[in-house]
């Protein structure tokens, strides 16, 4: 797997990062058009490989952006908790929250390389967020770090062999951007993201699977935190 798509740290810092997400959920018109592939994929997702882990007291999304899935989640669970760091997106979220009358919410505003969040959640999930950083595996001690024991962490990332990686390196010609307009990121392979987990990880009580979901071209690690 490439790791040279990502920016080095110089490059990336923070505030760019942030800049650059707040600029992608500030454009109403990218918005519109995007939410219809982030609604089909909550779709998919929540009927397939999320569907048991609704029924909780607490889930959190890390980098959730617009929420959609959350929305859909908080029908069923408790309290749902939606960590971004970016301000627009969070603007966002509360605005979707409240336009749906959806109250069992928490907006939390927090870098995901250093999260000071001190609850533990049941579920913990993120979908197209660890392939933004130069170390994957940094990201997923993340999202165990504020999982439960005995909950699970659930991290999708897109897959490597199929059309949103033609589609990706098409947008990297500059006059071409606009159809990917997300930073810059890297894809995954089964192996490539079982790699980052156990590089981190090797506690024989946690149980963990890699599942490949084709309909959304995403691959997914789902551990149970023993």
């Amino acid at each position: 797997m490439e790791r040279n798509l990502i920016p080095s740290k110089k490059q990336k810092t923070k505030t760019v990062q942030q800049d650059g997400w707040n600029s992608f959920w500030h454009n109403e018109y990218i918005q519109s058009i995007f939410d219809l592939f982030r609604r089909y994929n909550t779709f998919v997702d929540l009927n397939t490989l999320l569907k048991k882990h609704k029924h909780v007291d607490t889930f959190c999304e890390l980098g959730c952006g617009s929420s959609i899935l959350l929305g859909e989640v908080a029908k069923t669970a408790k309290k749902v908790i939606a960590v971004d760091y970016s301000k627009e997106a969070l603007n966002k979220s509360n605005r979707f929250f409240k336009k749906n009358n959806i109250k069992n919410f928490k907006l939390i505003e927090a870098d995901v390389r250093d999260l000071n969040i001190k609850e533990k959640f049941d579920v913990v999930h993120s979908n197209g967020l660890i392939e933004h950083f130069e170390d994957p595996g940094k990201i997923i001690d993340q999202h165990l770090r504020i999982t439960k024991k005995n909950g699970y962490t659930i991290i999708a990332v897109p897959y490597i062999l199929l059309f949103k990686n033609m589609w990706y390196l098409i947008s990297r010609i500059s006059f071409l951007s606009w159809i990917w307009p997300y930073p810059d990121q890297i894809f995954f392979s089964g192996k490539s993201l079982e790699r980052d987990y156990l590089n981190y990880f090797s506690d024989k009580n946690w149980k963990y699977k890699i599942k490949l979901s084709l309909l959304t071209e995403n691959v997914f690690l789902i551990v149970k935190k023993g």
